[in-house]
């Protein structure tokens, strides 16, 4: 589910994903890659993630590396006896939350910012004197 508008999010019940949806942006596929990361026991490959969603490699590299980027899931280097692979793991629960909570104060703070330069003029100041 993509919120359109704050209208919409504050009417509907909201879950994790589509929390993270509304903040960060995510697409269907970032959301269910987050949500197989959220329930498994260890850390997942992404050939773990591909697999599981029946989806090619790259298109889970994407996802994996959107979610990284915006710092919610965490890459770890891993080395094997091919060289080396990456694991993914979610990023602690609390700290994914106070960095959501300080992305929604900055948003406030930004938005109330523009609001105030849109006041609009009373009838008294809008007509012309003469």
């Amino acid at each position: 589910m993509t919120i359109t508008s704050v209208s919409e999010g504050l009417s509907t019940e909201l879950h994790t994903p589509e929390l993270l949806d509304c903040i960060y942006g995510l697409n269907d596929r970032d959301k269910a890659v987050f949500q197989l990361i959220h329930q498994a026991s260890e850390p997942n490959t992404t050939e773990d993630i591909s697999t599981q969603l029946g989806c090619n490699r790259s298109t889970a590299h994407r996802s994996l590396s959107r979610l990284v980027e915006r710092d919610i899931v965490v890459q770890q280097r891993v080395k094997d006896n091919n060289g080396y692979h990456y694991e993914y793991e979610l990023r602690e629960p609390a700290e994914i939350a106070q960095d959501m909570q300080t992305l929604l104060n900055d948003w406030y703070s930004v938005t109330r910012q523009l609001l105030h330069r849109c006041e609009y003029p009373t009838d008294e100041d809008s007509i012309p004197q003469d």
